[in-house]
């Protein structure tokens, strides 16, 4: 996860790294072991997170990435590491802006090259099917 110094305060660390009264990033440690576990990011300076990052399992990396392109407080994309060795093994996307996910791409043998989407066809917020990058559609 991202450097914010010593980090003993359980509650958080805010930062305002430009000194326009406005936070550019924020970090909480919510278990007190002294690693962040959630930080988020305003890149755009409208005063909401844009970026957050997750360490889900506390072993003191990122697991997790959420963006939000559009400033709706809505994830329209997310990067996830599963198995916590520091290569993406998804990348998910809400093109629609309904909160629900419409496509994930998954890297399945961790060589971080994707070998399968899955899509949701209807917006049920189900996936209804997936596809080999390498090979053409099947059905899941």
């Amino acid at each position: 996860m991202s450097d914010f110094g010593d980090f003993d305060d359980p509650s958080g660390v805010v930062v305002d790294s430009d000194g326009d009264g406005a936070f550019d990033s924020a970090a909480l440690d919510s278990d007190g072991d002294g690693f962040v576990d959630v930080a988020g990011y305003d890149t755009d300076a409208d005063g909401l997170v844009d970026v957050s990052e997750a360490d889900t399992d506390g072993d003191g990396f990122t697991d997790e990435v959420l963006v939000d392109n559009d400033s709706d407080g809505t994830a329209d994309s997310g990067l996830v590491d599963v198995n916590s060795d520091g290569v993406v093994d998804a990348e998910t996307y809400d093109f629609d802006d309904d909160g629900r996910l419409e496509t994930a791409v998954v890297d399945v043998d961790g060589d971080g090259v994707a070998e399968t989407a899955a899509y949701d066809s209807d917006g049920d917020g189900a996936f209804d099917g997936a596809f080999d990058l390498g090979e053409g559609p099947f059905q899941s």
